[in-house]
């Protein structure tokens, strides 16, 4: 299989997926909490909390920010 021919398999089976990152943002949190629900008490409750709960919008606008480099360097 030449590289353009697989190239354009990779891509079609992307499309394909159906995934977006929204998608796949929110995977991810539900991902984490599946892990925060193995601990109990405090310790879950402590999980939780550290899981980032912010929503997709303001998650991408800070990713954004992040790769014009319009965040400074804390």
């Amino acid at each position: 299989m030449s590289f353009k021919s697989l190239l354009l398999a990779v891509i079609g089976l992307y499309l394909l997926s159906g995934c977006s990152a929204k998608e796949l943002y929110n995977a991810g949190i539900k991902q984490q909490e599946t892990h925060c629900n193995q601990y109990v008490g405090s310790e879950k409750e402590q999980c939780l909390r550290d899981i980032n709960q912010k929503s997709y919008d303001v998650y991408q606008q800070e990713r954004q920010q992040v790769i014009k480099g319009d965040i400074e360097e804390q």
